[in-house]
């Protein structure tokens, strides 16, 4: 799959110290050292087209081949797509109103495909594919009843996998984490028992330090949070 030339164009400066800016899943490009052997047939021509950055920032017509390794790295390609699903998107919604019928279902359709994958990927999270589908309802469907009805179907189904999603974490083993609740409800008898507090400190000011230490030691031990 081919780059758009202007992403082409993004990539290089990047390359050159030049800020990005804001993407699409916030995620930046690969640091690829300058010295990156070529990684096969190049995924873009080799001859930079469209047009250059004003200033003094123009390119080379020409691009070395560090640049073009860089380009070839599955990570750069990835973040390549990215940009131009971003740039899509935008356009889709930009000239949303110059769209006919058939042509606004089309392109939803294809931003929804497309918004599945980095879904399963986990590239996006489940708020803001819900957001953009949203979006796309409200944007491809002129009934207010029909529109309404679809975005409510929508967000109880996003609940629904959420919920799910919820229960099939909580039923998993959680070992570290149950002898973690098993010591503190033993802190906490201990303590209420006591009939004197060491350092004539407060009770409760007291327990919520032994808590602190157990939970400390637990997150040391296993990764708690």
């Amino acid at each position: 799959m081919k780059m758009r030339p202007i992403h082409v164009t993004i990539l290089l400066c990047a390359l050159a110290g030049v800020g990005l800016g804001l993407i699409l899943f916030q995620q930046a490009p690969p640091d690829i050292p300058e010295d990156a052997p070529d990684q096969g047939q190049s995924a873009v021509s080799g001859t930079v087209q469209g047009d250059k950055p004003e200033g003094n920032g123009a390119l080379p017509d020409q691009i070395t081949e560090a640049q073009q390794a860089m380009l070839d790295d599955p990570r750069t390609l990835a973040f390549g797509r990215r940009l131009d699903f971003q740039a899509d998107v935008r356009s889709f919604f930009d000239q949303a109103d110059q769209l006919s019928e058939e042509q606004l279902e089309q392109q939803a359709q294809a931003l929804k495909a497309e918004l599945e994958k980095y879904e399963e990927a986990d590239e996006v999270s489940a708020m803001e594919s819900l957001m953009l589908q949203l979006a796309l309802i409200k944007t491809t469907v002129g009934d207010e009843s029909v529109q309404k009805q679809a975005m409510t179907d929508l967000i109880d189904d996003y609940k629904t996998q959420s919920e799910a999603r919820k229960a099939e974490w909580e039923a998993q083993p959680r070992p570290e984490f149950d002898a973690y609740k098993a010591q503190e409800k033993a802190i906490v008898d201990e303590v209420m028992a006591m009939e004197r507090i060491p350092g004539d400190v407060d009770r409760n000011e007291y327990l919520r330090q032994k808590l602190m230490e157990a939970r400390i030691e637990a997150a040391g031990n296993d990764g708690m949070d």
